[in-house]
């Protein structure tokens, strides 16, 4: 019996590329890692900028208060507080704020948390945590513990 000629119902286009992403869901095993800090998407207006600080503030908190941060991995980091907040429990202004400054494409934020009220909120993006907004007050997703 003749074996029969194998047709391909498609078609793969060699030229076409195809944009690789990673999941949303960071792994585990990112969490041993030391954090590092980018400052491309910082929003210095609005309600949570850092416009709304002096110079002087705005120092002591990038170099004094989260550089002690460094030597901590993700996973102290949350130990002490911090976490993922899915986009959907921070505030309206919050997430009106996120759409004004062309970031309502991901589905959470990372709340760093720097004493009982003041958080760094940001993009975890891997090891990196791309800093967004300073809440002093704990706004952006305020939080019905007591001392925070």
């Amino acid at each position: 019996m003749a074996k029969k000629k194998k047709i391909p119902k498609y078609i793969l286009d060699s030229e076409t590329s195809k944009e690789v992403r990673l999941s949303a869901k960071i792994p585990d095993s990112f969490d041993r890692h030391e954090p590092s800090w980018k400052f491309n998407l910082i929003d210095n207006d609005g309600p949570w900028g850092w416009s709304n600080i002096d110079t002087s503030e705005r120092w002591d908190i990038l170099s004094n208060k989260i550089n002690f941060k460094e030597n901590l991995n993700w996973a102290e980091l949350k130990e002490k507080g911090s976490h993922n907040i899915e986009i959907n429990k921070l505030t309206k202004k919050a997430q009106k704020r996120l759409v004004e400054i062309g970031c309502n494409d991901i589905d959470e934020l990372f709340s760093l948390r720097i004493s009982g009220k003041e958080r760094i909120w940001g993009i975890r993006d891997r090891f990196a945590l791309k800093i967004i907004w300073w809440d002093p007050e704990h706004e952006v997703c305020p939080s019905l513990k007591k001392h925070t």
